[in-house]
This record gives C-alpha cells, sequence and structure tokens, in this order.
C-alpha cells in the first residue's frame, strides 16, 4: 500500500437542520460535493481523499455520487463524528489529515495548500485558518497529525467533543 502523507477527509450529510439535502443541490451543472471535490483535487499536496458520511439513510445519495465518480466513501457514526474521521483514516494511517467542509464550493485549493505548507513548516499537531478567521467563511481549512486525532478518538469523552472532529483537540 502506498504512504500516504496528507489525506483529505471530506465532512458530508443531506440532514442539515437549515438547508436539508444542500450538498447534492446543483450549483451550474453539478453538485455542490463535487464541486468541493474538484477544489480538493487541485490542492497538490493532498495524496487521497474520502468522503465521510454517517449510516443514515439519506445519505445513500451521497454514497451513489462518490461511486458513480470513483471517490473513496467511508460510513461512519452520525452523532461521533470524530469517530468517524478517526475510523476513514486509520487503515491509510496518513501523516496528516485534511478537514473539508462538503457544503463550501468555493473552497480555494491555494489557501489548502497554504495552510498545509504553515503546518509542515512548523511541525504543527493541529493548523487551521478559522482561529483566528482569517479567510471569509467557505474558506475554512484544517489539518491534525493523525497522532494527534488517534489521540482525540481515545481522550475526548464529551458528547460536543465527538460530534465536533476538533473540538477537543482545540
Amino acid at each position: 500500500m502506498k504512504k500516504i502523507k496528507n489525506l483529505a477527509i471530506i465532512q458530508a450529510r443531506m440532514n442539515s437542520e437549515r438547508l436539508p439535502g444542500k450538498v447534492l443541490l446543483k450549483l451550474g451543472n453539478i453538485t455542490v460535493l463535487e464541486w468541493v471535490i474538484r477544489a480538493v483535487k487541485k490542492i497538490k499536496s493532498i495524496d487521497d481523499i474520502v468522503v465521510a458520511i454517517s449510516h443514515l439513510k439519506e445519505n445513500e445519495l451521497i454514497e451513489k455520487l462518490c461511486k458513480s465518480k470513483g471517490i473513496n466513501l467511508f460510513k461512519g457514526n452520525d452523532q461521533d463524528v470524530l469517530s468517524r474521521f478517526y475510523e476513514a483514516s486509520k487503515q491509510k494511517k496518513p501523516k496528516n489529515i485534511v478537514r473539508i467542509t462538503a457544503d463550501c464550493p468555493f473552497l480555494d485549493p491555494n489557501v489548502c495548500e497554504e495552510v498545509l505548507f504553515l503546518h509542515e513548516l512548523a511541525d504543527a499537531d493541529y493548523t487551521s485558518n478559522t482561529i483566528p478567521r482569517t479567510w471569509p467563511d467557505g474558506l475554512d481549512c484544517e489539518i491534525v497529525k493523525f497522532s494527534v486525532l488517534k489521540t482525540a478518538f481515545i481522550k475526548a469523552k464529551l458528547p460536543t467533543e465527538r460530534e465536533h472532529v476538533t473540538k477537543w483537540i482545540k
């Protein structure tokens, strides 16, 4: 198996409270999720991409799209998103996980590349362009070392720490 340095995990779901199904809404001729996947594929330092969804039935439409586009998919716990990310990445054991959300169709690959560069330069455990918020909403990018994600998976106990991937890490 090829050694994976940077694994992008795109967090996707159909059950948004404000706009259900938004990741599969069309923006032009393609879905919001497809725009995100296109952008992630343009991040030069990414070795592999996984779309992480929960086992909920409504996410089967995301699964179908990913299969049709040849995109890796992982299905995990609905409420424990930290577990979903850890489980989606543990077989590949990448050095870093790049967390991307599926509802940001204008994600800029260059911004993500810069955040990855700074993460590597600083040999950081966690790097983000959201603390403080330095880029417009929708250009969010977080990078966490796999070893730190594993520690968070083991040590995070509160429901809010499990529901949000990087809350315990921050």
